[in-house]
């Protein structure tokens, strides 16, 4: 459930199922009162709120962050300092 006086629209990329995008907003709109996130947790919290999600984790953090730069939220890139994931099996974004 998204907190209420939460404003996000999620970007709708036919690539991106419905489940990530609602979970992109809802991690988005937990980080409203500050407007700045952090790619590795948006990554871990997408793929908690959806396991069976079949998006790289580059395809997840991409995503949020262009949700998130279209909102004006300022980003933490920190994700590409950590091991890489077995998840890689769909490219997004021409990636």
């Amino acid at each position: 459930m998204m907190p209420t006086g939460s404003r996000i629209t999620p970007i709708l990329d036919p690539k991106v199922p419905s489940a990530v995008r609602h979970a992109a907003t809802v991690f988005l709109c937990k980080h409203v009162d500050i407007r700045a996130i952090s790619t590795s947790e948006a990554v871990d919290s997408v793929r908690a709120d959806v396991p069976d999600c079949r998006l790289s984790d580059e395809a997840i953090e991409r995503y949020v962050a262009m949700t998130a730069i279209e909102q004006g939220y300022v980003i933490l890139f920190d994700r590409r300092g950590r091991r890489h994931s077995q998840w890689r099996p769909v490219a997004l974004f021409g990636g």
